[in-house]
């Protein structure tokens, strides 16, 4: 059984996408979820095709395609989500 709910992961995972790309280091200090657990989420939402930042991977560095797709991944939520 996870200790974390699918739905908290999407979250955290929510928060490490652009346009907030909150870093790994940040979000543990914040939740107290350890970084290796933190980097496998990130790891496991980028092999499902999600676009994230990476370490010293800045947005204005990212393909014509990634940026795409986060705007694709990002148009339906809402004020409060981005």
């Amino acid at each position: 059984m996870s200790k974390y709910t699918e739905e908290f992961k999407a979250g955290i995972v929510r928060r490490m996408m652009s346009p907030i790309s909150e870093s790994v280091i940040e979000m543990s200090h914040e939740t107290g979820i350890t970084t290796n657990t933190l980097y496998t989420w990130r790891k496991q939402s980028r092999a499902k095709g999600i676009v994230m930042p990476g370490k010293k991977e800045k947005s204005e560095s990212w393909s014509s395609n990634e940026k795409f797709e986060v705007v694709v991944q990002t148009y339906s939520m809402n004020e409060a989500e981005l």
